[in-house]
């Protein structure tokens, strides 16, 4: 790299391609400029790596930044993914409707079988509802993200995100990191349209 390169990558990262090992990754600059009190963290799952998180250490919080960085920068759950998100300490909500339909016995695949799943979603919705209620009123505790899943700070969408059970994070090895200016798009001009006289 050049050092022009490196001026450009500060100033436009958007103009090149991160890759480690074989994931290209997405770039999250949380410090703003390099210094001695900044820091590089890989985050992955199991399929490997998939974003670069630059943040300021400040008392040796850096992968606590690094981690909240990422956890706001990913896609937040659907609303109706919410009761597999929330549980107790006997799973989630949807997991407790699954056990209490037990015994139905319904085929895979048969005319019953979206209608059973339709009732025991609306079962898990009204657990879920009934131990916010509970916990709005001072009789309970209000419901747990169960693991695999991760608050964000910034709150987008329904703020729950499914980090899955193989999340990682740990400081980048520079020198495992490349970086690579993306080729810009060539502009093709069709010179077979004749110009109007």
């Amino acid at each position: 790299m050049k050092l022009s390169d490196v001026c450009d990558f500060l100033e436009s990262p958007e103009d090149f391609a991160i890759e480690y090992k074989e994931s290209t990754l997405t770039y999250l600059n949380e410090a703003g400029s390099i210094s001695d009190s900044s820091r590089f963290f890989l985050a992955g799952h199991e399929f490997g790596a998939t974003h670069l998180v630059h943040v300021e250490v400040y008392r040796g919080e850096g992968f606590e930044a690094a981690w909240e960085a990422w956890i706001d920068a990913s896609p937040t759950i659907p609303e109706s993914e919410l009761i597999e998100a929330y549980g107790t300490s006997e799973g989630s909500f949807l997991d407790q409707a699954h056990e209490a339909a037990r015994g139905d016995n319904i085929l895979y695949g048969s005319p019953q079988w979206d209608e059973a799943m339709s009732r025991i979603h609306d079962h898990a919705r009204l657990l879920l509802s009934q131990a916010e209620e509970k916990a709005r009123d001072g009789h309970g505790e209000y419901p747990d993200l169960i693991e695999g899943y991760e608050q964000q700070s910034n709150a987008t969408g329904t703020g729950i995100v499914n980090v899955g059970h193989y999340a990682w994070m740990h400081e980048a090895e520079l020198d495992e990191i490349e970086i690579v200016r993306k080729e810009k798009p060539v502009c093709q001009v069709d010179l077979t349209q004749s110009e109007p006289a």
